[in-house]
């Protein structure tokens, strides 16, 4: 049994973190978990893998780590005020150093207060550490969590944590849901992208017909979709690695990320992207240690615009 470690960031993350460079989470801890069994509903804002199962069925528990957040995971049987959601990531867990969280109804359920707990045991006893603390949560707005405190470094990188719960206590009675938890290993980029760059550009998905007589007419299957075609400059390898990790964690461009616009004045506005089109790796030498990196991306619903 692996016991569970914490080591500060990097002086060049926190230094462009408090810069706002954009951020990206690529890494999901949740890819390790392929059985339901890994993860677990269960009753109470401290529950542990030795409680009830309160999983259900028709809500699977494995939608909320299966990087799309379109649809929901949620308990069965009756509402309550206090649920946990916990996951156990196996024998060799990933650093972890980032939680985003999106699709959920926890400002429904009234100024919900989450904790996120690691430790070495699936009865979280052995070595916990309460890593995080919510305020009220009163929207059903996305949730960026870029701060684990492990006791020493805050924000902190954890190591070697197989056993995590997600504790939530509810002011209303309910069935708290989830869409998608991240659980990430940041990629802190040193630079925004070149100009121009169309951080807010937006597409509709149509289908179109057009009459005999010339008449257009438009079938709107989704609206509000952000597509962004970055341009990273980078000037040596220190702030190649994150591009460089960015796109081994997304699987060479095959998996969806998370992308963070401000990390530092509005991380909760982060977006969940694919490659738009052929995943490919494009950062060609502009001179004798300059790149540029290409990162064309297109948003996955349900869209941030019209949430």
């Amino acid at each position: 049994m692996a016991t569970w470690t914490g080591a500060a960031l990097t002086a060049d993350e926190l230094a462009q973190l408090a810069l706002d460079k954009p951020l990206i989470g690529a890494a999901q801890a949740g890819d390790l978990i392929t059985a339901a069994a890994s993860m677990r509903w269960v009753a109470g804002a401290l529950g542990d893998f030795g409680d009830t199962d309160r999983g259900d069925t028709n809500f699977p528990i494995l939608l909320a780590v299966d990087r799309k957040h379109h649809a929901r995971t949620k308990p069965s049987g009756a509402s309550g005020t206090t649920f946990s959601l916990l996951f156990n990531f196996g024998a060799t867990p990933p650093d972890i150093d980032s939680i985003f969280i999106v699709g959920h109804n926890l400002g429904t359920l009234g100024s919900t207060v989450l904790t996120v707990t690691v430790a070495d045991n699936n009865l979280l006893t052995t070595n916990p550490r309460l890593l995080f603390t919510s305020a009220g949560i009163v929207t059903d707005n996305r949730i960026a969590i870029l701060g684990l405190d492990d006791a020493v470094n805050d924000p902190s990188r954890i190591s070697d944590g197989q056993y995590w719960r997600i504790g939530l206590t509810t002011s209303v009675s309910g069935l708290p849901q989830f869409g998608e938890i991240w659980f990430s290993r940041r990629r802190q980029l040193f630079h925004h992208s070149d100009l121009p760059y169309g951080d807010t550009d937006e597409e509709t998905n149509t289908i179109r017909a057009e009459s005999e007589s010339g008449v257009i007419f438009d079938n709107t299957l989704a609206e509000g979709r952000s597509v962004k075609k970055a341009k990273i400059r980078t000037k040596n390898s220190d702030e190649e690695a994150p591009l460089d990790g960015w796109w081994t964690d997304a699987g060479r461009g095959a998996k969806g990320f998370v992308w963070v616009e401000k990390p530092s004045t509005a991380p909760n506005t982060f977006q969940v992207y694919k490659s738009d089109g052929k995943p490919r790796k494009s950062a060609p030498l502009q001179g004798p240690f300059d790149r540029v990196w290409s990162i064309n991306m297109k948003e996955q619903g349900p869209f941030i615009a019209v949430e």
